[in-house]
């Protein structure tokens, strides 16, 4: 009787051990599941950044929102007449883009949309027109800086931030902002498609290098205006696009480390 019972106490003693180790071991695995979980809904949450169309459409969204008041409108008048069917039509209007670069009145844009003149039109979101000389010009990079010539308080400008862009990675998704055929502050939007580009311009025979190509939809109007990554910094001047069958498939940006190379005081006049 003795030894049945030590038999029946040490078959006890075995099975409250297994039943132990089973418990742990359920337990653990219910840990890791919820620790994967978290980490999994983290990683589901960080991908809809990118995946879900609402939170890109809201991305984007604040983006502009952000950046509308530091884009602007350039128009310049040409003092040459035009002739149309034999008839004098009047002087020529030109228009492209451009943005604050700081709160002391210093406007960035092309030295293509400027053409050669000294002072310009530019025009805010709110509609306000100011007078604006030009101070600085780079052909050898197509840039060129404004400075406002009309009285203003420095709280109208706020500046947008500039980007590394020696960062940037092919895949990665930028937006424009311009003024397409006049039409004031449009957004568009695609990803970067190359890195360092040289690109070679026909107007004064310089190839500007480290350009930025994107498959962002840009049209006339849009030279001068900035490319920005999704933290609304800008990374690129958006300066030329190249056409197939008279549509638009491939833009070009100056970089943003470009500009912050150039001293716009030491440009020619």
């Amino acid at each position: 009787m003795a030894k049945q019972l030590e038999s029946h106490l040490n078959y006890s003693t075995v099975d409250i051990i297994q039943v132990s180790i089973c418990v742990i071991i359920v337990l653990s695995l219910v840990q890791n599941s919820s620790l994967l979980s978290v980490e999994g809904q983290k990683i589901k949450e960080n991908n809809d950044i990118y995946t879900n169309p609402t939170k890109i459409s809201s991305v984007l969204t604040d983006l502009f929102n952000r950046a509308e008041n530091s884009v602007v409108l350039i128009t310049s008048q040409s003092n040459a007449t035009a002739l149309r069917d034999n008839a004098v039509v009047g002087q020529t209007t030109a228009s492209g883009s451009g943005f604050v670069y700081d709160n002391q009145g210093h406007i960035v844009t092309n030295d293509q949309v400027i053409k050669e003149h000294k002072v310009v039109d530019v025009e805010f979101a709110d509609g306000n027109i100011f007078k604006a000389k030009v101070v600085g010009i780079d052909p050898s990079t197509d840039l060129a800086v404004l400075q406002i010539a009309d009285d203003y308080s420095n709280e109208r400008f706020v500046p947008l931030t500039l980007g590394n862009s020696s960062l940037l990675q092919v895949g990665q998704e930028v937006a424009a902002i311009g003024n397409p055929f006049g039409l004031q502050n449009l957004m568009t939007q695609g990803i970067i498609s190359g890195l360092r580009v040289l690109l070679p311009t026909n107007q004064t025979g310089f190839s500007i290098p480290d350009v930025i190509v994107t498959d962002v939809p840009l049209n006339p109007g849009n030279s001068g205006g900035p490319l920005l990554n999704m933290r609304g910094e800008i990374i690129g001047i958006n300066t030329a696009i190249a056409y197939t069958n008279q549509f638009s498939e491939l833009s070009y940006s100056i970089s943003s480390n470009i500009l912050k190379k150039a001293t716009y005081s030491t440009w020619d006049l």
